[in-house]
């Protein structure tokens, strides 16, 4: 859809895989939903929790999940604290020197919670050393389904080598949801560090 059209397609798997715990959300395992719990994830905001799309749809997606049956659902409408909301995983690997990461994952909205709403809903994914921002995408996904993105990262020069990486998804508001997520990094030498030096 439009509101897609800014953003960058997936970002292909290559290199050696950093380990995301629960990276396609199928912890815990739900017959629908659940607020409140997923496993290897801090939630902060207005709520989060898994959804079985693949198995109780439930009116709001044309397709199951990307990868198992199962998606994080990011920002509640019916909560103490309504409006945004993210989840945040701290992965206990530093940030390597001279290397390139290539985060890809899948994101959408449930139907009439995305590019209709006013305002409309946005997310951001970040991939983050010490708290720090490396990169980040941001937008309005599909409504009903969800589509595969991401971005790539250099560490050429970066002040932030040997502080620990962590992934943040961020929703404006109900609701977002997330899948599949893949992070992979491939040293690069110093001439091709010099080529790639400009994704940062």
């Amino acid at each position: 859809i439009a509101a897609l059209a800014l953003l960058s397609a997936a970002v292909p798997a290559s290199g050696t895989p950093v380990t995301i715990v629960n990276g396609g959300f199928e912890s815990p395992a739900v017959q629908t939903y659940i607020a409140g719990s997923i496993t290897g994830w801090t939630i902060s905001g207005s709520g989060a929790g898994v959804w079985n799309i693949t198995d109780a749809p439930l009116g709001y997606w044309v397709t199951g999940a990307p990868e198992g049956k199962q998606v994080a659902f990011v920002g509640r409408e019916f909560s103490d604290t309504p409006g945004p909301a993210f989840i945040e995983q701290v992965l206990n690997v530093p940030l390597l020197p001279r290397s390139i990461y290539s985060f890809s994952f899948w994101v959408g909205h449930p139907i009439g919670f995305g590019y209709s709403r006013r305002p409309r809903t946005e997310f951001n994914v970040e991939l983050l050393a010490g708290g720090n921002l490396l990169n980040s995408m941001h937008g309005t996904g599909s409504e009903g389904m969800l589509d595969p993105l991401g971005f790539t990262y250099s560490s050429a020069g970066s002040q932030f080598t040997g502080q620990t990486l962590s992934i943040r998804l961020f929703s404006s508001g109900a609701q977002t949801a997330f899948d599949n997520l893949h992070l992979d990094v491939r040293s690069v030498d110093r001439k091709s560090t010099r080529l790639n030096s400009s994704h940062v």
